[in-house]
């Protein structure tokens, strides 16, 4: 890696440092580095040029969280002493230091550095770390950058193909826009490599601690008179065997017969995910959607529904639920317009409902048009 003002010659890499004397002050643990691909033929100067990719990392050197914004190559800015022109026309105006300074004119963020290499290079670097693996969001093809093309999904990509992964634009459907977040991608991939933990942030360790930390609200932050159930039923992940996640997606549900404990529960879930998101150098999204409301009987009916089936079945056949059941049902919506109450009719010796050996009881038919039938009556004038 060589500094291309202090030696006669750089045709590999270089790395520059952009003047900045009317840039802003930022943290001292920030720092920007716009990273570019050099589109110089055989004899051209590479530093000199159009740039191909530019993508500027910002990396936190304390916490090591870090950030990626894509520029597309073709947009059309103003470039300081060279008027309106294709923002990577700046490399070829005025090498590294233009670049820089036009894209953080941009942006609003200043690179401290510019990092340009050849696309050989460039899948050097991809090949020597045994390929990087990806998230591809859409299949698409190339003639002559890669004719099979690439499938959907998760992939492996070896030095050559990210470094078409990232140049191919012709074919996608935005453009220089999609193979801007093509880049992207290929350089979250290589920072995640398996190979360097210390590299990248541990979603994975972040989501699988979080899993633990929501265990602890209902034992440790809803009072014991309280009930309430949180459950987390998936850890979805973006990552492989030999790929660390960028991303983790954790679902389950939360239960409870109160609206201020449904909130304290929310509250506290925010709270968990955001702090644990911040110890482990990574940031967390909740989403906490209320698809159910509790099920509450209406006294009245309940006396009622009691009474009819009690007129049809016998005695020792009716009775009340010991204590309140944490399963969500529908027929709460109705409640929240209507008096009403919810009643459950007997199968006999069968499996539970939603399991797959559970038997229906035809003769429950017999009963339950038994009940409602003596609902009906109880309702009619003068029964």
């Amino acid at each position: 890696m060589t500094l291309p003002d202090s030696a006669p010659k750089s045709t590999e890499i270089a790395l520059v440092k952009v003047h900045q004397a009317d840039a802003a002050t930022l943290d001292p643990n920030v720092i920007s580095i716009l990273a570019v691909g050099s589109d110089a033929r055989p004899g051209e100067n590479f530093i000199h040029t159009r740039g191909d990719a530019l993508q500027l990392v910002t990396i936190n050197t304390e916490t090591h969280a870090a950030s990626i914004i894509g520029v597309p190559r073709d947009s059309w800015v103003d470039i300081p002493g060279h008027g309106h022109d294709k923002i990577n026309a700046s490399l070829y105006y005025g090498g590294p230091d233009l670049l820089g300074q036009t894209v953080g004119n941009l942006i609003g963020v200043h690179p401290k550095y510019v990092f340009v290499t050849r696309f050989q290079w460039f899948s050097a670097m991809v090949r020597s770390i045994g390929g990087i693996d990806i998230h591809n969001p859409y299949a698409f093809s190339d003639d002559p950058l890669k004719r099979v093309g690439f499938n959907a999904g998760r992939i492996h990509l070896n030095g050559y193909d990210a470094m078409a992964y990232a140049r191919i634009r012709h074919t996608l459907p935005a453009g220089d826009f999609d193979r801007s977040a093509h880049q992207e991608i290929v350089l979250r991939g290589i920072g995640g490599h398996a190979a360097r933990p210390h590299s990248g942030n541990e979603t994975l360790v972040a989501a699988c601690a979080l899993v633990t930390a929501l265990q602890t609200i209902v034992s440790r932050r809803l009072s014991p008179t309280d009930i309430g159930v949180v459950s987390v039923t998936e850890l979805i992940t973006d990552g492989t065997r030999n790929a660390l996640p960028g991303l983790a997606r954790i679902l389950g549900d939360a239960r409870s017969f109160r609206p201020e404990v449904s909130a304290e529960i929310e509250k506290q879930m925010r709270t968990i995910a955001h702090g644990t998101a911040q110890a482990y150098n990574v940031s967390a999204e909740v989403t906490y959607t209320r698809e159910f409301v509790p099920l509450v009987n209406d006294a009245a009916m309940v006396d009622e529904a009691f009474a009819a089936a009690r007129n049809v079945l016998a005695g020792d056949a009716v009775g009340v639920a010991a204590e309140p059941m944490t399963g969500s049902e529908d027929f709460a919506r109705f409640l929240d317009h209507v008096p009403g109450c919810f009643v459950f009719l007997g199968n006999g010796n069968s499996a539970p409902l939603h399991n797959p050996s559970y038997d229906f009881n035809d003769e429950g038919l017999l009963h339950g048009a038994r009940f409602h039938a003596a609902i009906a009556r109880q309702r009619l004038p003068g029964a």
